[in-house]
């Protein structure tokens, strides 16, 4: 079998054992949306664990387990950023809304069920640990998000937030799938900052392909940033320019369909989508320089391979963009 169709049906074992998992047929596809790769993060944890693999055989049920805690933490992250501010009843239905079912499991419930499956992987016990300490870092997080309300982050605060946070997820996953290859220290350190990188990559990289899809999606996004008052990577480019940071502030405290569209307006232009595909470019250069730290294999060069897929995506969407069909 090629590494692409290993992939494939590996992301679909996951996608069915994480349906029955939470009792339900999965959440929606576009909470994980992406350029391409709908499971990324499973796909990176599979490629990393066969481009080090020093054991005669991988143990299933560990690459398994950390797949299934780690999409189960990323939905709790979600499902906790869409619920920030809300209380008691709305913060359960917002969690409904997310996951687009009546019976739901709430974030936290999630992340108890990604911890008990991560104690079930047994070939290391940093698995955990790791996974505690992400979490943790998540809820510390949540009160910094809150001051930009009325003001726009840099883009080195906002990259600095996001990396204390579900980036982690993407470093913790190469790393994890290179222990559970019996890699050598530096092998998992090497995938450990791939894994950073990439992340970084993703996250601009899946904000522009929200923003680049339709007119629709676009404002559905912005209006989901806004909702938790989470500034778009795109807004802190042009952070000089008078009238954004009212905008947004705007946008933060009415959330009404006439302010997003507004908004959509003066940040969706040609220039400010190259500024944010030159930051994904540089990301995807430096996870590209780090991976190359590892013996060559098929598997190293299909993890290289996603990241040109990243930008060679972003790109083609950029040049199909036409502002007077989108406007």
């Amino acid at each position: 079998m090629d590494i692409h169709s290993l992939s494939r049906e590996y992301v679909r074992h996951i996608d069915d054992a994480f349906s029955d998992l939470i009792e339900g047929e999965g959440l929606p596809p576009d909470l994980f949306v992406g350029p391409g790769i709908p499971r990324i993060r499973p796909t990176l944890l599979l490629l990393s664990a066969c481009a080090t693999q020093r054991v005669q055989e991988l143990d299933s049920d560990d690459m398994e387990h950390v797949a299934l805690s780690v999409e189960m933490c990323a939905a709790a992250i979600a499902i906790h950023d869409a619920a920030l501010g809300q209380q008691g009843g709305l913060r359960r239905r917002v969690a409904r809304k997310v996951l687009g079912r009546v019976r739901t499991l709430a974030g936290n419930q999630l992340f108890v069920r990604a911890v008990r499956l991560m104690t079930q992987v047994s070939s290391d016990s940093a698995h955990l640990g790791e996974l505690l300490s992400i979490f943790s870092d998540v809820f510390q997080g949540s009160g910094r998000i809150e001051e930009w309300k009325n003001q726009i982050p840099t883009s080195q605060e906002l990259l600095e937030y996001h990396l204390d946070r579900n980036i982690q997820l993407f470093s913790f996953v190469c790393r994890s799938g290179a222990r559970i290859a019996g890699a050598e220290p530096k092998s998992i350190g090497i995938l450990g900052r791939y894994g950073t990188h990439v992340g970084m990559a993703w996250l601009i990289a899946e904000e522009l392909f929200w923003l680049l899809e339709s007119k629709e999606s676009a404002l559905q996004f912005v209006r989901a940033q806004a909702n938790h008052y989470e500034s778009p990577y795109i807004l802190t480019i042009q952070k000089e320019e008078e009238d954004r940071p009212k905008l947004w502030s705007d946008l933060c405290q009415s959330n009404d369909l006439s302010t997003a569209e507004e908004f959509y307006h003066t940040i969706c232009t040609r220039y400010y989508f190259q500024e944010s595909l030159r930051t994904v470019v540089e990301f995807v250069f430096k996870a590209e320089s780090t991976i190359r730290g590892l013996e060559e294999t098929p598997h190293r060069e299909a993890l290289i391979a996603i990241l040109h897929h990243i930008t060679d995506e972003i790109k083609e969407r950029i040049q199909e963009w036409e502002p007077q069909g989108q406007l």
